[in-house]
């Protein structure tokens, strides 16, 4: 949605802000900060927070225009919008840095932007499918892979009815492996500028070279919208980046929960991560089963 120039001096003038809805924020000690990916809200989170959440401060957010929090139509939804409206969020609820950071997809690039804005508040960053592309080039003669994704991404916008039938079939059918995906079409602004600004148009491998915070990145070989190369390739540059690779597919399901605790209890007491193989096993918690309540829109 285009905003006139008025609209936009005005917004430069006098920016408004916005409070993020935190379903989840309990305990005590370290705190640790949670982003979901696109089309999803704070239950992106489900079978991670009852593994740590015991042990340290666990805050989940609902990003800006997702779950339930506000959805301006007004917005653009760019990574500065998003990462604006988490630091607002976390300054109203006396968050006090540094912090241990996870996002999740979109998330991860949002955590991203913020670690760029204000590196002293991020003690590390946990990135989880992190979805980086690189823009096309016209002067290559040959499409490379993150054409096709970009390819794909616009037949996905350029299909508002197909993508909300699609996405409410999904829904459907991994309800209980996905919690929290989902696409409305209240939703389908902050969905279509935050695909469009934040995915799409993205700066990530440009800005992560530049963060000095310790950057932990799980990748998954089941992974249908990563490119691994860009973060192996970012692991041999970067001393400060590690990469895991995960026989996981991109949502955190179960055993992916367990992967990112063990990363989260690892950053808070200065250790490092056993390399992970096939043949190792982490001996974490069980996870209990979740009973997802449905929020007031879906009653």
């Amino acid at each position: 949605m285009a905003r006139n120039p008025l609209s936009r001096l005005w917004r430069a003038i006098f920016p408004r802000h916005y409070r993020l809805s935190a379903p989840v924020n309990t305990g005590a000690g370290q705190t640790v900060v949670f982003l979901h990916g696109i089309a999803n809200n704070h239950h992106a989170w489900d079978f991670v927070l009852p593994l740590i959440k015991s042990r340290h401060r666990a805050i989940a957010l609902d990003l800006l225009g997702f779950g339930e929090s506000p959805a301006p139509q007004d917005c653009q939804y760019t990574p500065a919008d998003h990462a604006e409206a988490v630091m607002f969020t976390l300054r109203k609820m006396h968050v006090h840095g540094p912090i241990i950071l996870v996002g999740h997809s979109m998330g991860a690039l949002i955590a991203v932007e913020i670690v760029k804005q204000h590196p002293d508040f991020v003690k590390q960053l946990i990135l989880c499918s992190m979805p980086m592309y690189r823009l096309a080039d016209k002067r290559r003669l040959l499409p490379r892979q993150d054409d096709m994704y970009f390819s794909i991404y616009k037949q996905v916008l350029q299909r508002q009815a197909v993508t909300l039938k699609a996405f409410a079939r999904l829904q459907r059918l991994a309800a209980k492996s996905v919690p929290g995906f989902g696409l409305t079409e209240e939703r389908w602004h902050a969905f279509e500028r935050s695909l469009s600004n934040t995915i799409i148009n993205q700066t990530a491998l440009d800005d992560i070279a530049t963060i000095r915070s310790p950057i932990s990145m799980l990748i998954g070989r089941l992974d249908m919208f990563l490119i691994r190369q860009y973060a192996i390739r970012l692991a041999k540059l970067h001393p400060t980046i590690r990469v895991t690779t995960l026989n996981e597919p991109h949502d955190i399901g179960a055993t992916y929960a367990r992967y990112v605790a063990e990363e989260v209890d690892a950053a808070i007491e200065g250790r490092p991560v056993q390399p992970i193989t096939s043949s190792r096993r982490l001996k974490l918690p069980r996870v209990p089963s979740i009973k997802r309540q449905r929020s007031p829109r879906e009653r």
